[in-house]
């Protein structure tokens, strides 16, 4: 790396002076492990909890050794290189400041045992070219009062106990002084969602933490990018007003995108702040969701010049994250204890299983997940998600979804339902699927990367609409479309395309655009 990563006016810039975007994943569950990630219910929901799980069934010993397996075979160098091969230049590090420090009395010290971790992961990416962004995910005593945060009794403590927010201001000085040559580092994201909206009445005090922040890692570091998060899970940016009259250096503001529209409506609030302020943004967490989602979600962030990164990267038995891990044979077993205390005959065969299981060569990768954050074939892009549009009539929408655009956007049945909230990865229902209207006269364009996929388009209605495909500016073909499900139109090019469907006559009711393997 030539220089470090560094932020001017709205934009960043890579260690050679070049613009550029961090599109990543996040290392979720690795140094904060998350009970939804284990298929675990409330009750055993953070890392705490987990710990305690295996101590009561296995005993003290085997824990520490299993915490200790388990943090060498979760994320690896193999990871890595899986990561960097997929085009991606980024990821980001969930921390738990429990794992990284200790204190006794008013002295404090760095846990070697913890930061180790830290270490090798700079050095993989130090090695193959893939930034690391360090995240706060669990501060001490908590910044949310939930289990993001490894919180011990549901409360923001951070806030309310002046002990921990003096051990934070410490941790990240130390870390700040002893990664401040770590070039490959992107940025210091220096507080993961704090306060919910039901802790709101600290909401003051973030802006004044952030200040704190940065005056003690600018004494030791004065060449990483800072990264500021709004409160109610990054999505309330209120706080930054702050800003525009006491601006910091070198600094990134981060939101996160869960479950809601992929539509430009749903980024105006941060669009303008940025406008206002003048700082690049970041969106830092965003996924949990399904396929169709992200092949809208994270293309629209790029077209705004919007950084981002998919959370999360690896969790249990899974088909919506990039990689799964096979669940153990006797797995229920434990789950089966947790909701009711039925102990297994041996949790502790169970927990080895599992930790077989999450070393990379023995995952599988859904390759399908990268495909549609990425639009790279075979995917399947829903209609909705066009890239641009070239139409004279504006039509009146019913749909709270893309209304400044103008298009004809339409439920697929009489009484639909507007809902994105898919959070295990389902397909979407019958009532939630959405079709384009394409009128006579208008055209859409799509983008994607492929490598001589057959495209198809799907169709609903309306047979005898006529319409013309171009690609990449080069004539496809003029079709009658017919009630046809799914309507082959020709064969991607190499690489980029731009898929333009022009509406000569009638109406196309364009429901998807698919980009499918050549059987």
């Amino acid at each position: 790396m030539d220089g470090y990563v560094y932020q001017e006016g709205k934009k960043i810039y890579d260690g050679t002076g070049k613009e550029f975007l961090l599109k990543g994943v996040g290392l979720g569950n690795w140094l904060l492990p998350e009970g939804y990630m284990w298929k675990f219910f409330d009750e055993c929901d953070r890392p705490r909890r987990i710990e305690k799980l295996i101590s009561d069934l296995c005993g003290d010993t085997y824990g520490e050794f299993f915490w200790n397996k388990y943090r060498e075979n979760y994320i690896s160098k193999k990871d890595i290189e899986y990561i960097k091969s997929r085009g991606l230049n980024s990821v980001r590090l969930p921390l738990n400041a429990r794992y990284l420090f200790e204190r006794n009395g008013t002295e404090r010290r760095l846990l070697s045992d913890g930061i180790k971790y830290v270490d090798w992961l700079l050095d993989w990416c130090e090695e193959l070219g893939v930034y690391v962004i360090l995240d706060m995910h669990g501060a001490p005593g908590g910044q949310t009062g939930t289990n993001i945060d490894d919180s011990e009794d549901n409360k923001p403590l951070l806030f309310s106990d002046k002990e921990y927010r003096i051990d934070l201001i410490w941790l990240w000085k130390k870390l700040a002084s002893r990664y401040k040559e770590r070039k490959i580092i992107a940025g210091y994201d220096l507080l993961n969602e704090p306060l919910p909206e039901w802790f709101s009445m600290y909401n003051h005090e973030v802006m004044l933490l952030y200040y704190e922040l940065e005056k003690a890692i600018r004494k030791v570091d004065t060449n990483h990018m800072l990264i500021l998060e709004g409160v109610h899970w990054a999505t309330d940016w209120s706080v930054f007003e702050e800003l525009k009259d006491n601006p910091l250096r070198n600094c990134m503001l981060e939101f996160h995108k869960y479950w809601d529209n992929p539509d430009a409506e749903s980024l105006d609030k941060y669009l303008n702040m940025q406008n206002k302020l003048n700082y690049p943004i970041f969106m830092g967490e965003g996924g949990e969701n399904n396929l169709e989602w992200y092949a809208g979600v994270f293309h629209l962030l790029e077209q705004y010049g919007i950084s981002w990164n998919f959370w999360t990267y690896k969790k249990l038995d899974t088909h919506n994250s990039p990689i799964c891990i096979k669940k153990p044979n006797k797995w229920d077993e434990i789950i089966r204890y947790i909701k009711n205390g039925e102990a297994p005959v041996n949790a502790k065969g169970i927990f080895n299983e599992y930790l077989n299981n999450i070393e990379f060569d023995n995952c599988s990768i859904n390759e399908d997940v990268l495909n549609h954050v990425l639009r790279i074939g075979p995917l399947s892009i829903r209609a909705i998600f066009y890239d641009s549009i070239n139409m004279e009539l504006y039509h009146e929408s019913y749909i709270d979804f893309r209304s400044n655009d103008g298009s004809d956007i339409r439920f697929l049945v009489d009484k639909g339902e507007l809902s994105f909230k898919h959070y295990g990865g389902e397909k979407i229902r019958e009532d939630q699927r959405l079709i384009l209207a394409i009128h006579k006269g208008e055209s859409f364009k799509y983008t994607f990367v492929a490598h001589g996929e057959e495209i198809y388009l799907k169709v609903h209605g309306e047979k005898g609409a006529r319409v013309k495909i171009e690609n990449t500016g080069e004539y496809v073909g003029t079709f009658q479309i017919h009630e046809a499900d799914n309507y082959f139109i020709g064969v991607t090019r190499n690489g980029r395309n731009d898929l333009t469907i022009y509406c000569e006559d009638g109406i196309c009711m364009l429901e998807c655009v698919n980009i499918m393997n050549i059987l």
